[in-house]
């Protein structure tokens, strides 16, 4: 095959290094296809002419401008170390690009290469990637992906992409294939263009050739698929899977003032016709209203179609509701409506974005978020019915303002028949104390001894997590079931770990994952643990535009896997997700969440995503473990210092790594946990014990003061005490929250009649405590 590497040395010089040019002659694909093509034959006419032929399923092509691959002058964007070359065509092959790129080195080879002009691009559309390609490479050593990268008016990434891998070897003609794949763009209004994109790994060890060639690309806009409601509602607001080992149920809907009231966990709905409201009642810690939701369909005639421990469903003929046990009710109407939001708390951590809605005090919140069907075209219309709203302001990526709107505030969401919306109000189950502070993992590597898993350095897991046992592990775009590197090795480190008494999970990825069918992905992971006895897994993201497929993925997992142990690293927004489109009611299927990955602030130790969204205490009550590496307050003198600012939102640092972590973490960590052992039961233990420790701990003076703790003494005397020193306490004896105003705790108090005591607690330089709960006569 004769070739024109890049016009003569012309490209080449542009684009590669002089040291690359040498990497070429011992790295080149050209090694590879001569041997695999022992016998080439030549093309056909009718077999050149199949190979351009593209069914574009009824859409429209979209035209690259500049990247035509059948000529040399095609117009990519390449980065360091990997690009591609053009080779003219001969009688077996069209003209193409050929891949090169550099040997991966210790770290391995990531690179992301695009065309260079941008394309129009619709949100939410589906899009048919056509791509002609001939491939041979090592799918235990590499993956290549082809998909679409969705860009805002300024070029600026958007939602996190899913990027099909494209399949090795090709078996078409002389190795060459038509493959193609259909992508949706995110349902963002600011989406306006986007690229083709080529992501290319290499594991550090690759040590065999590879060949990669694309002649042809073609991006097709395919039809808007149109919303259409269905016949049997029911199958839109229930959900496969359910709670397994975790505290979370549905109790039976009763009937009440001609409407229902149906109680979850952690929540207390109340359908109301007559008003066409639904009112969420948070359960845990502070029972209280949160929010009222306003339906312009009647709900009048509700009956129960379904009610067991995952769900109960109502319906009548203008919308179905679906009580969850996680805390979410979904509406499905059948016809077109507007659903109105009211809140009923002076939330001041509020987020509001791309028809999402998340708003939280830290003792409990909720949120709304809608989910326009993927592919049609539509976008969440939402708006805020209170003008000049300050959070509706907020830029996407901003993780630390905080809103001043008082209670009352209304937003509204206008929905086609046919269109979900998912209503929610958290925390949906009780926090798991003891595992908060017991959960730590180990990553470890298939070249470890049994000596590092017994060693004085692991002491402190009691979970390992397998990393890099199976192909591609930290991506695997390109199937639908995890390859094991080598099983033996597997079922050895698992059995030392197993020989401690301690678990093994394993590294897997929903996000890379190469199918959003949720059977592939819940069968790929029961696979592994049934194979190798695995005590759970890890999921390195969960799919971000089509995140309610995340949320069947973890109900089913959950369930099937029952009390096993599931992370989640998910970090939100580095998945392309607008913060407030995090639902406290998927994540909470996961032991632990790993967030805040790459997320850049100098905020300090009261950074807001920590407080309200990272330490997840009181949202989803999953463990929420920080894994912070851009968190760099100027407070911090030292690398821990951020983790050990994290205890006092009650966020950990779960992940044995760390400068520091045995030195200064976890003898913290160690000090909270016996301090739980002595006041654990105490319901507002975090409150009235965890915060202060948390406190002095760090050496960082920020959040609530302690909450004040009752203490009947002699003669029926109430007694009052902080564990924060030097805090002032105020009182009432109406029950009512305590005001600036109010009475100041001078001594303990006689209670008479039908006097109610409640109490908060205020410190210079902190915050005022959360109000107590009431105390004496009901």
């Amino acid at each position: 095959m004769r070739k024109t590497i890049i016009a003569e040395r012309g490209l080449l010089s542009r684009y590669v290094s002089v040291s690359l040019l040498v990497l070429a002659v011992c790295y080149s694909p050209d090694a590879l296809s001569e041997a695999a093509d022992a016998k080439p034959t030549p093309l056909t006419n009718s077999e050149r002419a199949a190979f351009f032929e593209v069914d574009t399923r009824g859409g429209a092509v979209l035209e690259i401008p500049g990247f035509d691959l059948q000529t040399e002058h095609a117009a990519w964007q390449f980065q360091p170390h990997c690009y591609f070359y053009f080779v003219e065509a001969d009688e077996h092959h069209p003209a193409h690009w050929a891949m090169l790129a550099e040997p991966p080195g210790d770290d391995g080879l990531g690179r992301g290469l695009w065309t260079e002009t941008n394309i129009e691009l619709k949100p939410n559309r589906r899009h048919l990637i056509s791509a002609l390609i001939r491939s041979r490479f090592d799918r235990m050593q590499m993956e290549i992906n082809i998909g679409l990268e969705p860009l805002g008016k300024m070029a600026n990434r958007l939602i996190g992409r899913q990027q099909p891998g494209v399949p090795s070897p090709t078996r078409g003609p002389n190795g060459w294939e038509r493959w193609e794949t259909v992508v949706t763009t995110p349902p963002q209004a600011e989406l306006v263009m986007g690229r083709p994109r080529f992501d290319i790994w290499i594991n550090a060890q690759a040590d065999k050739p590879y060949d990669f060639r694309i002649a042809d690309l073609k991006i097709v806009e395919l039809p808007a698929t149109p919303i259409e409601p269905i016949d049997e509602p029911i199958k839109k607001v229930t959900f496969p899977g359910g709670p397994g080992a975790l505290p979370m149920a549905v109790e039976a809907p009763a009937q009440v003032n001609g409407g229902y009231a149906v109680a979850t966990t952690g929540v207390r709905w109340v359908i109301s016709p007559k008003a066409r409201t639904i009112t969420a009642h948070q359960r845990i810690d502070f029972p209280r209203p949160l929010a009222t939701w306003t339906i312009g369909v009647p709900l009048d005639g509700l009956k129960v179609l379904r009610a067991d421990d995952t769900v109960a469903v109502m319906q009548n003929e203008h919308v179905a509701l679906g009580v969850q046990c996680d805390g979410m009710l979904a509406v499905y109407p059948r016809s077109d409506t507007a659903v109105t939001v009211e809140s009923h708390l002076a939330a001041p951590f509020v987020r509001y974005g791309d028809g999402h809605l998340l708003a939280t005090d830290g003792l409990g919140g909720f949120g709304t978020n809608p989910y326009p069907p993927p592919g049609s075209g539509k976008l969440a219309d939402s708006t805020p019915v209170t003008p000049d709203l300050d959070f509706a302001g907020f830029d996407r990526g901003d993780l630390e303002s905080l809103s001043q709107e008082p209670a009352g505030w209304q937003v509204r969401w206008n929905l086609e028949a046919g269109e979900r919306l998912f209503l929610a109000a958290f925390p949906p189950r009780p926090f798991d104390w003891e595992q908060s502070f017991s959960l730590v993992y180990q990553l470890t590597m298939p070249d470890w001894t049994r000596a590092e898993y017994f060693g004085e350095y692991s002491e402190p897991a009691d979970t390992f997590l397998l990393w890099l046992f199976h192909a591609r592990s930290w991506g695997m775009h390109f199937g639908t079931r995890y390859v094991p590197l080598n099983p033996d090795t597997i079922r050895e480190h698992v059995g030392w770990a197993h020989a401690q008494g301690k678990r093994a999970i394993f590294y897997s990825s929903a996000w890379f994952f190469g199918s959003r069918d949720p059977d592939d992905y819940v069968t790929a992971i029961k696979e592994q643990i049934d194979e190798f006895g695995f005590d759970g897994f890890y999921s390195d993201g969960l799919p971000a535009i089509e995140w309610l497929v995340g949320y069947e993925q973890m109900r089913r997992l959950r369930q099937d896997l029952h009390d096993k142990l599931i992370v989640v690293h998910d970090s939100v927004p580095q998945s392309g997700r607008h913060p407030a489109a995090l639902t406290p009611w998927l994540y909470t299927y996961a032991d632990a969440t790993y967030m805040a990955e790459h997320v850049a602030t100098q905020a300090g130790p009261g950074w807001a995503w920590v407080r309200y969204v990272i330490g997840q205490h009181r949202l989803a009550n999953a463990i929420g473990t920080i894994k912070g590496d851009a968190w760099d307050g100027p407070q911090f003198n030292k690398h821990m210092d951020k983790f050990l600012a994290g205890l006092v939102w009650n966020a950990r640092r779960a992940e044995l790594s760390g400068d520091g972590i045995h030195e200064h973490y976890l003898p913290a960590k160690r000090q909270l946990h016996e301090l739980w052992k002595r006041h654990g039961d105490d319901p507002y233990y975090y409150d009235r014990y965890h915060v202060e420790a948390a406190r002095q701990l760090s050496g960082f003076r920020v959040g609530p003061a302690a909450m004040p703790i009752f203490t009947t003494l002699d003669g029926g005397r109430v007694e009052l005490a902080s564990q924060t020193q030097g805090a002032t306490i105020r009182y009432t004896l109406d029950g009512s929250v305590p005001t600036p105003e109010s009475a100041l705790y001078n001594g303990p108090l006689t209670l008479m009649g039908d006097q109610r005591l409640r109490a908060v607690a205020e410190a210079p330089g902190l915050e005022t405590s959360p109000p107590t709960p009431v105390y004496g006569a009901d």
